[in-house]
């Protein structure tokens, strides 16, 4: 999931006034997305939430810190 909301956000219209990389997303369309269900999404979601690593709103998901997903992406590949 890592590496796929770094590649999104890569892939998002620029942040606006160094705002955070947001993602249009709901958590079931990112699930589609991984192949996986939508209930182990949104607790991998939340866990990244926990960590303030995103933020989850409304159809959308703001990167707060793509380096540290970019590190969990790696260790995790």
């Amino acid at each position: 999931m890592a590496s796929t909301l770094v590649k999104l956000a890569a892939a998002a219209p620029p942040p606006r006034f160094g705002h955070a990389a947001v993602v249009t997303l709901t958590p079931e369309q990112l699930a589609g997305l991984l192949g996986a269900t939508r209930e182990a999404t949104s607790k991998t979601m939340a866990e990244l939430a926990v960590r303030n690593l995103i933020r989850q709103g409304r159809g959308r998901i703001i990167i707060q810190d793509t380096a540290a997903l970019q590190t969990i992406a790696r260790r995790t590949t």
